[in-house]
């Protein structure tokens, strides 16, 4: 059962700060959901490092972004059965569900933008 006292990153950051460290029992700034901000991070700088490792490649860079996608999808909902998404806690589950909606999002983009050049979309500035 998830609840404000029985979660993991209240567990974690009573066990690290002590009982008497937040004034509520989940707050989202304590140091497992902060590491959590920081792995969203982390995947988004990997989603770059492929973009510039594959900048010649079109073909190739959608098929790494994909199956990355697809990885963080799958773990985001696989781990949704243990953890349940929980955006107030930033849990394990919401970033990596977010971090493969963001890369869904980013292949989209991508397709419609760069791969087929401007052909169906057309800006006015």
């Amino acid at each position: 059962m998830l609840t404000p006292w029985c979660n993991f990153a209240g567990y974690f950051d009573r066990l690290i700060f002590g009982k008497l460290f937040m004034d509520y029992p989940n707050d989202p700034e304590g140091l497992f959901s902060t590491l959590d901000s920081f792995g969203n991070t982390y995947i988004g700088l990997i989603f770059t490092l492929i973009m510039f490792n594959y900048k010649n490649n079109k073909s190739a860079l959608f098929k790494e972004w994909s199956l990355i996608t697809f990885i963080l999808l799958w773990f985001g909902y696989f781990l949704k059965v243990w953890c349940p998404f929980n955006k107030a806690i930033w849990s394990i589950s919401f970033l990596f569900a977010t971090c493969g909606w963001s890369g869904f999002t980013l292949i989209v983009c991508f397709v419609l933008y760069d791969w087929w050049e401007n052909k169906y979309i057309k800006i006015v500035v």
